[in-house]
């Protein structure tokens, strides 16, 4: 059972993964009225997925594991659909045990750099998406910014700060009479490794803004509306019972469309339209990370 782990859980997402779009309806195509900024919408998309899988390849090595650029993509790819499974543990274990499968290396030392990982990426997503905020003086004054800005602050802290990982720790310990680790890359080996996640996530934006220029009718939709799509996609991450943040994303991404002057009907269009498009990049990397692999196989 043990070695087949990482099978079932790309078994077990899939199946997820069909239920949860089927019951949430929102495979909906809205009307296109630019091709041209589609198809770029897709392409940035899909070259984020890519730089996605960077990301998790640099943090392993920062920690002395190496792997190559195959299994990177492989790791990440055939357990992208994790993410749906309720409870998002998977989404952290699923590209671990395929590390720690094919290189002999223990689960819970690559389930805390992949952990690590995660949060790197929630709070560059947030940082990104904090301009999105910063552009916009009609969610600036959001309270909701306001909350986003201090879990921002205190997220930031808890990774560059030694000093408040360890005072959690010890509260953990002293509260849960257990020590819960918190995983922290030297302040040399942070800075090697945030320009992959900026990549990523910039990428992301931008395809983004392709699409909600691809679906809206105004030619004024400002440029930083791309990075409302990282701040909605960091917090949906946060949003534990909501399986791949379905449904949390789209409304949030609605909220801030509206509140940066477009229309309730064509905010919502294209925050539920985000959804296939998201969707697509992720069956992109699933079905390259199939392709790469000599036998097809998940094995």
């Amino acid at each position: 059972m043990k070695s087949n782990l990482f099978k079932y859980i790309v078994y077990i997402s899939i199946a997820f993964l069909i239920y949860k779009l089927y019951q949430s309806n929102f495979l909906v195509i809205p009307y296109i009225h630019s091709y041209l900024y589609l198809c770029s919408a897709v392409f940035f998309l899909c070259c984020g997925m890519l730089a996605n899988t960077m990301n998790w390849k640099i943090v392993l090595r920062q920690h002395g594991i190496l792997i190559n650029n195959i299994h990177a993509i492989k790791s990440i790819g055939l357990s992208i659909f994790a993410k749906y499974i309720p409870g998002k543990i998977m989404m952290i274990l699923g590209r671990s045990e395929y590390v720690s499968k094919f290189y002999k290396i223990g689960r819970k030392k690559t389930a805390i750099i992949s952990f690590e990982t995660q949060i790197i990426s929630i709070w560059v997503g947030l940082s990104l998406g904090i301009l999105g905020i910063v552009f916009n003086k009609n969610i600036l004054m959001n309270r909701l910014s306001y909350i986003v800005i201090l879990f921002w602050l205190s997220l930031s802290l808890l990774i560059i700060s030694a000093f408040a990982r360890h005072s959690i720790e010890k509260l953990s310990k002293l509260i849960l009479k257990k020590t819960i680790s918190i995983p922290q890359l030297s302040f040399k080996s942070l800075i090697l490794v945030l320009p992959y996640f900026i990549l990523n996530w910039a990428l992301w934006c931008l395809g983004f803004l392709f699409l909600c220029f691809a679906l809206s009718p105004q030619s004024t939709i400002p440029a930083s509306a791309g990075f409302l799509f990282s701040l909605a996609a960091s917090l949906s991450i946060l949003a534990i019972i909501a399986p791949g943040g379905i449904g949390v994303r789209e409304g949030l991404l609605s909220l801030f469309l509206t509140q940066i002057g477009l229309s309730i009907e064509l905010s919502t269009s294209i925050s539920l339209a985000s959804r296939l498009w998201f969707l697509i990049g992720e069956i992109f990397i699933f079905v390259f990370a199939l392709i790469i692999n000599p036998k097809r196989s998940i094995e």
